[in-house]
């Protein structure tokens, strides 16, 4: 028989009181749920279970290296050779900044059931990965050439296909260590809106454009965009709870 969500929810309740009384650390904690919950399905666990018996923070440090080598072999071999000294200073500074964001999104997404964060918490962080990318694109900050004129629009459905499919690989990755199938809304757009940004960071370092234009409506969309996916599938497949 397998338990249900809110069994887990009510069993990591429980032992989250005992980790209070006993000291137990709250990692040591989301490795014991995670293994009772395999424990208590009747067949051998799979090789994405043992991945989500891990903890989260091995969890998490193990999608942010996948997501990483997923942008780098996404960007085809092609980083940009057009940046100055001071341009390459501003991309590096920029994709960091979102590098950041994305990993604050990722642990959202993979984070134990005993560790949920306040409401408001969560909907800060997926609104800051979600809206943060977007508003950032209508910037003029953005090092690279104007590519307005002939075959702009060609160039920005080239590069955004290229973005989307990298922030749905991205986003899949996310996935595959999440604890259960099924979650709540915010959940599923959490691992959506890393997936996008690891994206955004892909783009930016290999795409030469630096319009405000190409870099909202390629770049800049990514995250929300692919959330979006993640939410719609999910709901189609029957997945979303809560």
């Amino acid at each position: 028989m397998t338990p249900s969500d809110s069994d887990m929810t009510d069993l990591a309740e429980d032992v989250t009181r005992y980790r209070e009384g006993a000291g137990l650390p709250s990692d040591t904690l989301d490795e014991i749920l995670a293994s009772v919950h395999s424990q208590t399905i009747d067949e051998p666990p799979s090789a994405r279970g043992q991945l989500r018996e891990l903890s989260t923070a091995k969890r998490v440090l193990a999608v942010t290296g996948a997501l990483v080598v997923t942008g780098a072999v996404s960007t085809l071999g092609l980083v940009r050779g057009d940046l100055t000294a001071s341009e390459l200073g501003l991309v590096t500074l920029l994709c960091a900044g979102l590098g950041g964001l994305m990993l604050a999104v990722v642990q959202l997404a993979l984070q134990g059931l005993h560790q949920a964060t306040a409401q408001h918490a969560r909907h800060a962080v997926l609104g800051l990965g979600l809206g943060t990318p977007l508003l950032a694109s209508l910037l003029p900050v953005w090092p690279g050439a104007d590519t307005t004129g002939s075959g702009w629009l060609s160039h920005v459905a080239v590069c955004g296909a290229l973005g989307l499919i990298s922030s749905v690989l991205g986003a899949g990755i996310v996935v595959l260590f999440q604890r259960s199938d099924r979650g709540p809304l915010w959940r599923i757009a959490s691992a959506g809106a890393a997936g996008g940004l690891a994206g955004m960071v892909a783009r930016t370092i290999s795409c030469p454009a630096g319009d405000v234009a190409h870099v909202a409506l390629a770049h800049g969309q990514l995250a929300l965009l692919t959330a979006a996916l993640c939410v719609g599938v999910a709901s189609l497949r029957g997945r979303l709870v809560g």
